[in-house]
């Protein structure tokens, strides 16, 4: 038995740097999603032409470094399997329990609420709303900017359209929303790593109008120093 645990763990060190910080039983765990995952999204490539597993394997990563609670690691490893896959809620239900399925299924769900760039002032607070009400949970809000940390890091394969949109789109919400959560360092990542797919126009007005976003995000309350909830103690 000793000896399979060893060679679990060094499995998974090859690809998440997970660390003794987490007990045998949650890094088994977690070797267990990344199996789950690989296995679910098998065959999907990303727009790079790498294998899809890259990608929720890198949002694991980023949510290790900052020493979350184990079930964050599991479902950010799961986080587009109900989306992408063919797997349902019932079955992540029953391979990973409820709490899981239901952070990975929030996010499936924001993933589909699309934040309109243009129409009434009130149409974009409702869309915003109902974006914030899908992450409300504080384990689903750190998948979430972990999430758009690496798909902004990943832009150069996109169309040039695409990479303006997602652009804007990142200064606009998830930089107040990854500050208003604790997350500055990812804030200001994100940021920065927006700003050089945009015109100085593009970024300025995008900044203008994030200041909406960001009352919006400080009123509701659901995220402040979300962080603080989420790290081992």
């Amino acid at each position: 038995m000793q000896n399979i645990l060893l060679n679990f763990f060094k499995m998974t060190s090859e690809l998440i740097k997970i660390s003794d910080l987490y007990s045998t039983h949650d890094r088994v765990q977690i070797l267990k999603a990344l199996d789950f995952m690989k296995k679910a999204h098998n065959s999907q490539k990303r727009q790079s032409g790498e294998k899809y597993e890259i990608h929720p394997i890198a949002v694991a990563n980023i949510v290790i470094e900052k020493k979350v609670i184990p079930e964050i690691i599991i479902a950010a490893l799961l986080h587009d399997v109900l989306e992408d896959t063919s797997v349902t809620f019932d079955e992540m239900y029953h391979e990973f329990g409820f709490q899981i399925a239901k952070i990975v299924n929030m996010l499936s769900k924001s993933h589909k609420i699309k934040i309109i760039e243009h129409g009434s002032d009130l149409e974009r607070k409702l869309l915003h709303h109902q974006f914030l009400e899908t992450i409300k949970d504080p384990r689903s809000a750190i998948i979430k900017v972990a999430d758009r940390y690496h798909n902004i890091s990943t832009l150069e394969y996109l169309s040039t359209e695409k990479k303006t949109r997602i652009s804007t789109e990142t200064i606009k919400i998830y930089v107040p929303l990854a500050y208003e959560m604790g997350l500055s360092d990812l804030s200001t990542d994100l940021e920065q790593k927006s700003k050089k797919y945009l015109s100085e126009e593009q970024y300025l007005q995008a900044k203008k109008i994030s200041k909406n976003y960001d009352q919006e995000i400080r009123e509701k309350g659901y995220h402040k120093n979300a962080i603080e909830k989420c790290v081992l103690h």
